[in-house]
C-alpha cells in the first residue's frame, strides 16, 4: 500500500509538472504565430554596429587604409515565393563610418547600396541566413567626388516572436564593396571596403 502510494504521488507530480510547463508555455506564446508561406509580405529591418575597413588607391598608385567604427542601417522588403521561410526582396543600406584612422589623420565616410536579395527563414522560422548585392556608392569627407560600384552582404541570425506577425533578433553580418573613385566624372581611385558588424532585427511576415 506505502508503494502504491508513493507512485501515485509520483505520476501525480509528474503530471502537475507537466500541466505547469504547459500553462507556462501557453502563457508565453498567448498568441498563433503566423507561418511564412508563400504569399505573405516580407520586411526586414536592422541596425548595427562593427568595424569596417577601407583601402583606396589612386591613379598615382598612392595606397591608404583607414579603419574604424562603422554603424549600418537595412531594410529588405519583398515577399515569400516557393516555398516556406524563403522570402526574396529588394535590399538597400545605408553604412556610417564616424571616425576612419589611416594612422596620420581621420576622416567620415558614407556608403549605400541598392540591390536585390533573399533570406531563408529555418528550424520553426527561429534562424535564418541572408544574401544580397546591388549598387554601391559612397564619399568620404576630405576627398573629392565620389565613388560607384557593386557589392554585397551576407547574414545570419536568431529571431524570437513578439506577435502574430512580428520577430525580434540578432543577426551577425558581413559586407564587400568594390567601388571605383570619379573627380569630374573621370575615375581616378579604386576603393575597397570590408566590415563585420552586430546588431538588432525586426521582422513582419504579414498577409
Amino acid at each position: 500500500m506505502k508503494k502504491i502510494s508513493i507512485t501515485f504521488a509520483l505520476i501525480f507530480a509528474s503530471l502537475s509538472g507537466v500541466a505547469f510547463a504547459d500553462s507556462g508555455v501557453s502563457k508565453r506564446h498567448s498568441f498563433r504565430v503566423a507561418p511564412m508561406n508563400p504569399g505573405r509580405i516580407y520586411l526586414r529591418m536592422h541596425a548595427s554596429v562593427g568595424g569596417g575597413l577601407l583601402l583606396s588607391e589612386t591613379i598615382f598608385g598612392n595606397r591608404t587604409k583607414r579603419k574604424g567604427l562603422s554603424t549600418i542601417l537595412g531594410l529588405e522588403l519583398g515577399g515569400f515565393a516557393f516555398t516556406r521561410g524563403l522570402a526574396l526582396h529588394v535590399h538597400a543600406s545605408l553604412a556610417g563610418s564616424p571616425y576612419l584612422n589611416s594612422g596620420e589623420s581621420t576622416t567620415q565616410g558614407l556608403l549605400a547600396r541598392l540591390g536585390a536579395g533573399a533570406t531563408y527563414h529555418f528550424l520553426s522560422d527561429k534562424y535564418f541566413v541572408s544574401v544580397a548585392v546591388g549598387v554601391s556608392g559612397g564619399v568620404i569627407r576630405d576627398g573629392y567626388g565620389f565613388s560607384l560600384g557593386v557589392g554585397g552582404q551576407l547574414a545570419i541570425g536568431r529571431e524570437w516572436a513578439i506577435s502574430q506577425t512580428w520577430n525580434m533578433g540578432i543577426q551577425a553580418s558581413a559586407h564587400y564593396d568594390e567601388l571605383v573613385g570619379f573627380v569630374l566624372l573621370i575615375p581616378s581611385s579604386g576603393w575597397a571596403s570590408v566590415g563585420g558588424t552586430l546588431g538588432l532585427t525586426f521582422t513582419h511576415h504579414g498577409v
